[in-house]
């Protein structure tokens, strides 16, 4: 599935892809290797193992009821660009492009989970 690969405008396509009737993709966000979305009911994102030989991944689909807890990665009193995502006893790690990114979804999802 090449969702990932897209420019900007073929981005939300590839998301539209895998939505169900009635849900809304809220917004986009840039990772360092792929994307994210977060929409009406979920966030989606891309997840790629480091055992991983056969260069596969997968696409994580976490509905928002099911997040447990999320964290901004600190070193020192500086925020990393990674987001944890805690959801049914599994740590989810996405790097972000940029602090700004990072934050940015950070916010979007505390309202939806809060």
């Amino acid at each position: 599935m090449a969702l990932f690969g897209r420019k900007d405008n073929q981005i939300e396509n590839g998301f539209e892809e895998l939505i169900i009737e009635g849900e809304v993709i809220e917004s986009t966000h840039s990772l360092v290797k792929n994307r994210a979305a977060l929409t009406s009911m979920r966030v989606i994102f891309e997840e790629r193992s480091s055992l991983n030989e056969m260069g596969i991944s997968f696409i994580v689909s976490i509905p928002y009821s099911k997040i447990n807890s999320i964290a901004l990665e600190y070193k020192g009193f500086t925020s990393t660009n990674r987001l944890i995502i805690l959801s049914g006893g599994k740590e989810y790690k996405i790097m972000f492009s940029t602090l700004e990114d990072v934050l940015r979804f950070y916010r979007l999802l505390s309202t939806y989970i809060l």
